[in-house]
């Protein structure tokens, strides 16, 4: 594990004494947050794990000293490598960061400014199992939920069970994803068991939810930072998702700011009942049986389409950076009613996916120019413009030829 992590430096070359931002994660997350900080002039360092580390990391095992080696050699790592006559703020752009953070036992120097949850927090969020098991304690509305850890509790739950139903591993990386993908819909008992005979042989239980029914457009986000500095702030945003890839529980792809009262008093009832601090972003879904808004996950950390945010009025990152230094206080408002946000390769694939190819490709192009925001597209990298054109056709040849004429149904 000497090697675990390596970092790139980003210069803003602007003269001025603010402390530089140290990104944890490199990804599209961490690319829009650097568009972010480079408008503020802020020199910019991205710290990532090696990929042979990040896969055998064992998220949710909180007393593998694998995990407590690694967390507190990020920390040593950041005292060290990280200029000492500097000061810095410290960002998490996916959930393993959130994780190594809250788990190290060496100390952050103090020149460093890191507002994340507890240790506490971080094992409830990052493993759903007790995440869902919290918020049915404290009488937040959930998706039906079971976790089966062997043949018999699903026997035993047969009768009850609501199907349609879908499974997802219960910790990132828990299980391989020629197994359990991020969402695997469950149709019948049969099919139950037979995924649960190839996930108990690996020593992991089947977490297994009732499929809420409805489109993309019934899944809700409310995304910002809360409990800056140990005072209750209202520095958010609500938002939509419009389309996502795979359609079903796949990634955002399309989505809009649109204001929604109860996802709005949900989402505070979370934060404050868990007395959450910092960035986060917490995501519902609308069942129209019941018209409740359940939760379905909260990531310790900024979400996949924040830079929803980014205008010339407001910045989720900049104002989370200024917050923290004290030059500006919360809460601050981050919503923009109606703006959109769009990832234009994957949501190429959305359109395809749901729409047919002619109807799609219409409708991707009206989109395109409705956009506020185009994440995740640089022309300047030809390497990874090239990766996302090989996944749409990819994505094209996996369709039948009915699909791609007419599309899928959500």
């Amino acid at each position: 594990m000497s090697n675990a992590f390596s970092h790139f430096i980003h210069s803003s070359k602007a003269k001025n004494d603010l402390p530089i931002a140290v990104i944890l994660g490199k990804n599209v997350n961490s690319d829009d947050m650097l568009l972010s900080l480079n408008k503020l002039g802020i020199d910019t360092v991205v710290v990532k794990l090696t990929l042979e580390v990040k896969d055998d990391y064992g998220e949710n095992t909180y007393d593998n000293p694998m995990l407590i080696a690694l967390a507190n050699q990020l920390i040593q790592y950041l005292n060290l490598n990280i200029e000492k006559n500097k000061k810095g703020i410290i960002f998490s752009s996916e959930d393993i960061y959130s994780v190594l953070l809250a788990f190290s036992e060496t100390e952050l120097d103090t020149r460093f400014h890191c507002v994340t949850p507890s240790k506490d927090i971080v094992k409830i969020c990052a493993n759903k199992i007790k995440f869902f098991e919290y918020c049915e304690a404290q009488g937040i509305d959930i998706p039906a939920t079971h976790v089966f850890y062997n043949k018999t509790d699903i026997d035993t739950v047969t009768n009850q069970l609501k199907l349609p139903g879908i499974v997802r591993p219960h910790y990132s990386g828990a299980l391989p994803k020629s197994i359990v993908p991020k969402v695997l819909m469950i149709n019948t008992i049969a099919e139950l068991h037979t995924l649960g005979e190839k996930v108990f042989e690996l020593g992991q239980p089947v977490f297994y939810q009732e499929f809420i029914p409805g489109d993309s457009t019934s899944t809700w986000f409310l995304g910002g930072f809360f409990g800056v500095d140990g005072k209750p702030s209202d520095s958010y945003f609500v938002g939509q998702k419009l389309l996502e890839h795979p359609l079903i529980g796949g990634n955002t792809t399309l989505a809009t700011m649109r204001w929604n009262d109860p996802i709005v008093e949900n989402g505070l009832q979370f934060i404050q009942a868990i007395n959450y601090s910092g960035l986060a972003d917490i995501e519902f879904k609308f069942d129209h049986r019941d018209q409740k808004y359940k939760i379905i996950e909260v990531n310790p950390r900024i979400g996949r389409w924040h830079s929803i945010s980014q205008s010339a009025k407001t910045d989720i990152i900049r104002e989370f950076y200024l917050t923290l230094l004290g030059m500006q206080t919360a809460p601050y408002s981050l919503h923009q009613e109606g703006r959109v946000w769009m990832a234009p390769v994957p949501a190429f694939c959305s359109y395809i996916e749901s729409k047919g190819l002619f109807v799609g490709i219409t409708h991707w192009l009206r989109a395109i120019f409705k956009a506020d925001i185009k994440a995740g597209v640089d022309l300047r990298k030809l390497r990874q413009t090239m990766h996302q054109l090989r996944a749409i056709q990819g994505h094209i040849r996996s369709l039948s030829f009915k699909e791609l004429l007419r599309g899928c149904k959500q």
